[in-house]
């Protein structure tokens, strides 16, 4: 597994970083450490009472390469009883999860940076039909953030997301998502001929899915999870699982949603009526907020956040 290619602005730690997809490494850590995706619209990693004891964690749910456990971890410094949960159930993703964990908690050290600790856990999370249960995952190698259940696997929707995410991407000079040369010819190529462009783009998707493999993973809920670990409070549930959203919802117990202070999770569109449901009516959050991005413009993602 490769070493991960970093920015100048990036910090240290990153040159020891694993990934799976070059793809997404500096997307990911521009977007959740630099522009703090998961923490708008009232939603902050430091919980708002930070005086007690008790376990306190935050739960990374789709924990990827282990962007976001690492940048909550940072968050949470040295904070009495709190600690990080990172969820990710492919096994590529899972061992750059734990090597990213392990270079990061070093280097904090190293810095004198406070850094809470993080546990990593090789688990998909669903409903309760999953409990003691594994389940078919479509895990894409040269993309490893669109892995997902089998059963939510949805190419053509993929296509017409990663569509208008590339043009997303060409518009921003700023993006990440894009390289320099990459940008160029495609905003070139675009002007010049739309239709050849277009094609040009669902041919490099293709590429990128053609790789896809199936395999089998273990499977958990979110109460599970608590349980096991004995969490005395959620100080954020995040959760990015490629359309399973409505699932790990749906895996909290009625008298866990207590338990979880916030909520800040990636919703696609087909699912967002049902996630703003179950948060508003189970989870009794008094804020519920939807927004999009503008590198999500004209796709069906959105980001959902809630707080008490």
């Amino acid at each position: 597994m490769p070493a991960l290619t970093i920015l100048a602005s990036q910090p240290g730690w990153l040159r020891k970083a694993q990934f799976v997809s070059k793809l997404d490494a500096t997307f990911l850590y521009d977007e959740i450490h630099l522009k703090r995706s998961y923490e708008q619209s009232g939603v902050r990693l430091t919980p708002a009472n930070t005086v007690g004891g008790g376990s306190r964690v935050v739960l990374d749910i789709g924990a990827n390469v282990g962007m976001f456990a690492t940048r909550a971890a940072e968050a949470l410094g040295s904070l009495e009883g709190a600690h990080v949960i990172a969820a990710e159930p492919l096994p590529a993703t899972f061992q750059a999860l734990q090597s990213n964990i392990a270079v990061h908690n070093s280097w904090c050290m190293s810095e004198n940076i406070p850094c809470a600790s993080v546990t990593a856990l090789q688990v998909g999370v669903g409903d309760d039909s999953c409990l003691g249960t594994s389940a078919s995952f479509t895990f894409y190698p040269k993309a490893a953030g669109w892995g997902t259940l089998t059963k939510f696997e949805s190419p053509e929707s993929i296509f017409s997301d990663m569509d208008a995410f590339i043009n997303n991407a060409l518009d921003d000079e700023n993006s990440t998502a894009l390289s320099l040369v990459q940008r160029k010819l495609g905003l070139a190529l675009r002007k010049l001929s739309p239709g050849l462009y277009k094609s040009v783009s669902r041919a490099a998707v293709q590429q990128l899915m053609a790789a896809k493999t199936v395999v089998e993973c273990p499977m958990t809920t979110v109460s599970e999870i608590i349980e096991r670990h004995k969490v005395g409070k959620v100080i954020l549930l995040k959760v990015d699982t490629e359309r399973g959203e409505v699932d790990v919802l749906q895996g909290v117990r009625e008298d866990h949603w207590g338990r979880i202070e916030q909520a800040a999770l990636e919703v696609h569109e087909e699912n967002l009526k049902l996630v703003l449901d179950i948060l508003r009516l189970k989870g009794k959050f008094e804020n519920v907020h939807t927004m999009q991005t503008a590198d999500l413009k004209d796709t069906s993602i959105f980001m959902v956040f809630a707080y008490r």
